[in-house]
C-alpha cells in the first residue's frame, strides 16, 4: 500500500514537473537551432566573400573606394546587376535550406526568420520571402 502511494506521488510529481522539463528542452533546442543557423550563415558569407570579383571588368582598375581587397563603385547610372557565380547561388540555396530546417526547430526565433527573409529576397524569391514574413 505504501509503495503504491509513493509511486502515485512520484507519478503526480513527474506530471507536475513535465512542463518545466519540456520548457528546458525547448530552450536547449532553440539555442541549438540558433547556433546552427548562425554557423550556416557564417559559412555562406565566407563562400560569398571568397568568390567576389577583385575588380570591376569595365573599371580599368579605377575604384571609387577600396575596402580591403575589394573595389566599390558608386555609379547611379548602372542599372544592370552583376551576375553572381554559381557557387554563391548554390551556397545561398544551402543556407536557406538550413535556415528553413532550424526555423522548424525554433519557429519563434525572430533572427532566424529575418535571415530567411533576407536571403530569400537576395535569391529573388520574393514570394517565399513574403510567405515566411507573414508566418511570423
Amino acid at each position: 500500500m505504501r509503495s503504491q502511494a509513493l509511486a502515485r506521488t512520484v507519478f503526480i510529481g513527474s506530471i507536475a514537473l513535465a512542463p518545466a522539463f519540456a520548457g528546458a528542452q525547448q530552450k536547449r533546442d532553440s539555442v541549438e537551432a540558433r547556433r546552427k543557423a548562425t554557423g550556416a550563415q557564417a559559412r555562406f558569407e565566407m563562400v560569398r566573400r571568397s568568390n567576389l570579383p577583385l575588380a570591376y571588368a569595365g573599371s580599368g582598375g579605377q575604384c571609387d573606394a577600396h575596402i580591403g581587397r575589394f573595389c566599390q563603385w558608386n555609379n547611379d547610372e548602372d542599372t544592370i546587376e552583376a551576375k553572381q557565380p554559381r557557387v554563391i547561388k548554390r551556397a545561398r540555396a544551402a543556407l536557406v535550406a538550413s535556415l528553413d530546417s532550424q526555423a522548424k526547430k525554433s519557429p519563434r526565433d525572430g533572427w532566424i526568420t529575418g535571415q530567411r527573409v533576407r536571403y530569400l529576397i537576395e535569391a529573388r524569391n520574393d514570394t517565399a520571402a513574403l510567405r515566411v514574413a507573414k508566418e511570423c
